[in-house]
């Protein structure tokens, strides 16, 4: 299954190599790895990420510690060198499990910025380059599971699935760190997901999924250190080697909704904004035409929603140029008026388009 990678194809000039080259390159400092030393190759590899969690570390570990796996599985926690006692929880679980835990502490130097804005993609993306298993998991550490068999079942499905390079659940959604009643992922949305979806916009609770792992063997698309939105980057990538599977006899995981997530902090806009690049940084990953025309799509509807809110904020030059920025997308592709016909956005182009026409004058 691994061997029909990049199924979709590259588009020419599009980048790809090994995960640890690309690592390489973005390395500025070193990264201190804490005691672990040579091992059999486990079987699963969960990888977590952490900055800022020294409130909801020690869960997500705890609850990653808890699984019920007869094979053997190590979990690497990547500290982004956080100010608050993040580290030093991790350095107290490195010590106390030194046969599960490797711990790698990072520098600030090796923080990539994309848009202008530091994220966790170099401590990611060195954790991946790293991990020995044939399988991978993710877990950011102010997230947990809930299943203690959540491993063992998603391995066995995956077993189950050539066809699947990920198998994936639900989790529930935790506000101010209390249930918030609601579910990540609505009933309609409990099902498996194709090549296209997932390889255009699926909806996904990260700290939920096992994939192969395809970053042993595989080249991966220099652009992963470019989109803002790394897991919709890595869906689409893993969307090149098979289907992702919906497993519902595992407990929903845990996402915590709180101020200190990255995501949260921003603005609607600057999301609307890094979600368009984002998916325009994706398109470049695949020849095939439709997934290309769904990518357009969103793009088209996602500038739609920006070109509405900067009409609700009064910004008639930011709305003007979100309309003409339409206007070029018809332009150039034509068929995607046929997503107007008959639809409430057709309207709002046309007013968009008067009112920018207004505002260049």
């Amino acid at each position: 299954m691994i061997g029909e990678s990049f199924q979709h194809g590259l588009l020419p000039g599009a980048r790809s190599a090994p995960l640890v080259e690309l690592v390489t390159e973005h390395q500025r400092a070193p990264v201190r790895e804490i005691g672990h030393g040579p091992r059999l190759k486990p079987l699963v590899s969960v990888v977590v990420t952490t900055y800022q969690h020294a409130p909801f570390v020690a869960q997500c570990l705890d609850s990653i510690l808890a699984q019920q796996f007869d094979a053997d599985f190590e979990i690497l926690v990547g500290e982004d060198d956080s100010d608050d006692q993040t580290r030093a929880i991790c350095l107290d679980y490195a010590a106390r499990f030194p046969e599960r835990i490797r711990l790698f502490l990072h520098d600030p130097a090796n923080k990539i910025r994309i848009h202008g804005i530091a994220t966790g993609r170099f401590n990611l993306t060195y954790l991946l380059s790293r991990a020995r298993g044939e399988f991978i998991c993710l877990c950011e550490g102010d997230d947990y599971w809930r299943d203690p068999g959540k491993l063992r079942k998603q391995v066995g499905a995956l077993r189950a699935a050539p066809e699947a390079v990920m198998v994936f659940t639900n989790s529930i959604i935790l506000r101010n760190d209390e249930p918030s009643g609601e579910l990540f992922l609505a009933p309609g949305q409990q099902r498996d997901i194709d090549r296209e979806e997932l390889a255009t916009g699926a909806r996904i609770p990260t700290q939920s999924i096992m994939f192969r792992n395809v970053f042993a063997t595989q080249p991966v698309p220099a652009d992963f250190f470019r989109a803002f939105n790394g897991d919709s980057f890595l869906f689409s990538h893993l969307s090149c080697f098979g289907v992702a599977k919906y497993l519902g006899t595992v407990v929903p995981c845990a996402y915590r909704i709180h101020q200190g997530g990255m995501w949260s902090a921003l603005d609607e806009e600057r999301r609307m904004m890094l979600a368009i690049d984002t998916k325009r940084i994706v398109r470049r990953l695949h020849g095939s035409a439709p997934i290309q025309r769904r990518l357009d799509e969103g793009i088209f509807r996602i500038t739609v929603s920006l070109a509405k809110l900067h009409l609700a904020h009064g910004d008639l030059h930011k709305a003007a140029r979100a309309a003409w920025q339409l206007l070029v997308l018809l332009f150039k592709q034509p068929r995607l008026y046929s997503m107007l016909i008959g639809s409430k956005l057709r309207n709002r182009l046309h007013g968009l388009a008067g009112r920018a026409g207004h505002a260049q004058n």
